[in-house]
């Protein structure tokens, strides 16, 4: 058994980093509150020059927008998730719309169908969904789509919509999804679930997806 020359780590570590862009990620969330920006501060020490923290529901977005708006290297989406769809009210809506309009909101979402946990109807998931493309198209920004075990649904969503601008966050469907999104002008997000052992099938995937 090979073992490294411990001068292989200083050269790795003396390297300079590359910037990052971290798309997804959920700094507005309780669990931060205690170290937030102790998590900026390694995120930056990292390489990470900017992330967009994604709301999932009304008072998330609010709280990702302010967020943004206190830290120069963060920018906000804003949305209401599937999960909390039946959440979701005129006044709602109203919000989200006035609040696309700051410098610092970049994206729509997160939006979608979960049909795998359904923690709301599915009528109402696909109002919602519906409603937040509309928000999206208003507004001029790409929508962060959440698309699982909700395939058909969520493509013909999207093509009646004819929204052209948005990422399919932790993509989970098959090659017949991708390639109806990216003839759509959608980009797809290969996410963590890739490493998983069994995610033969997503590697798969992800090698398919061009540049």
């Amino acid at each position: 058994m090979y073992s490294l020359h411990p001068l292989i780590f200083f050269y790795v570590k003396s390297m300079p980093l590359i910037p990052l862009i971290d798309t997804h990620c959920h700094l507005e969330m309780n669990e931060f509150d205690p170290d937030r920006p102790e998590v900026l501060h390694r995120a930056a020490d990292e390489g990470i020059v900017a992330m967009i923290t994604v709301g999932s529901d009304l008072d998330n977005s609010r709280k990702a927008m302010q967020l943004a708006a206190d830290h120069a290297p963060v920018y906000a989406s804003i949305g209401v998730h599937p999960h909390a769809a039946e959440t979701f009210s005129a006044e709602a809506s109203a919000k989200l719309l006035e609040w696309s309009a700051h410098p610092k909101v970049v994206a729509i979402g997160e939006t979608g169908l979960d049909y795998h946990y359904n923690r709301s109807p599915k009528e109402v998931q696909a109002r919602v969904f519906r409603e937040h493309l509309e928000i999206a198209k208003s507004s001029g920004l790409p929508a962060i789509i959440h698309s699982r075990e909700a395939a058909e649904d969520t493509m013909q969503i999207l093509r009646e919509s004819g929204l052209s601008h948005g990422v399919l966050h932790c993509f989970s469907g098959d090659r017949k999804m991708a390639s109806d999104a990216i003839s759509n002008g959608l980009l797809i997000s290969i996410a963590g679930p890739v490493t998983f052992k069994k995610s033969a099938a997503l590697k798969e995937m992800a090698r398919l997806i061009p540049d």
